[in-house]
């Protein structure tokens, strides 16, 4: 066997035992607010007013339901700038 192909799989086995190493560093915890799609927003507590989840620019916002069609209410508002 050629060692350039023992090399090559020493380095794949190498590389292959770091990405493990480095998955089991980083905790993958979803941020509490922040969604992709409304059922992501499931478990936070809900808004003053009956309503739903909706997810508005990647943050979970509660809308409230009204008679008024497009009138809205957002109990969570994004943090920082």
């Amino acid at each position: 066997m050629d060692r350039s192909v023992i090399y090559a799989a020493i380095i794949l086995v190498l590389a292959f035992l770091a990405l493990n190493v480095l998955e089991s560093m980083i905790e993958e915890e979803p941020l509490e607010g922040v969604c992709l799609i409304p059922s992501d927003c499931e478990g936070l507590p809900p808004g003053e007013c009956e309503g739903r989840w909706e997810c508005v620019k990647n943050f979970c916002t509660w809308e409230c339901k009204t008679g008024d069609a497009g009138a809205e209410n957002s109990s969570e508002e994004p943090e920082g700038p």
